[in-house]
């Protein structure tokens, strides 16, 4: 293993790009990005409560069958918890799809505003970055069943 000798040039500039990347530095600025993560609660874990509890056993036995060894129902409660914050973030696209259309309707109907919809479908993708996550964590731990 080879180790590279960073130049004198490429530190300096490492630190002047990095003055300006030091985050919210007002009071204000501070309190916003303390509650971007509140925003639609997708970035906390699941609340560990009896019933999540009995759902990710469920799910996890549904998974790897009668008599698993430990190793296996490890990995199972890992796809079912994340099977359920997958469940939790389709829920929340088909709730905003819902509230942002009335029902039955579409964006191009004659007589509506083309946009209307507009706000409620910009914040959809936004939800792809956690289904990703959800995804991500189920099939790895199903790979390593």
């Amino acid at each position: 293993m080879t180790k590279t000798m960073v130049s004198s040039r490429k530190i300096a500039a490492n630190r002047r790009n990095a003055r300006y990347s030091r985050g919210p530095r007002t009071a204000k600025g501070k309190a916003r990005s303390r509650r971007n993560a509140l925003r639609h609660g997708l970035a906390v874990r699941l609340p560990w409560s009896g019933a999540i509890d009995r759902e990710v056993e469920r799910l996890a036995a549904q998974i790897v069958g009668p008599n698993p060894d430990p190793c296996r129902l490890h990995f199972a409660k890992i796809a079912a918890e994340a099977e359920l914050e997958l469940r939790r973030v389709r829920a929340i696209r088909v709730s905003l799809l819902a509230s942002g259309m009335p029902a039955g309707s579409t964006a191009s109907m004659p007589g509506q505003e083309p946009h209307a919809a507009a706000p409620t479908l910009l914040n959809l993708p936004r939800l792809d970055r956690y289904e990703q996550r959800a995804l991500s964590r189920r099939n790895r731990a199903l790979r390593l069943l």
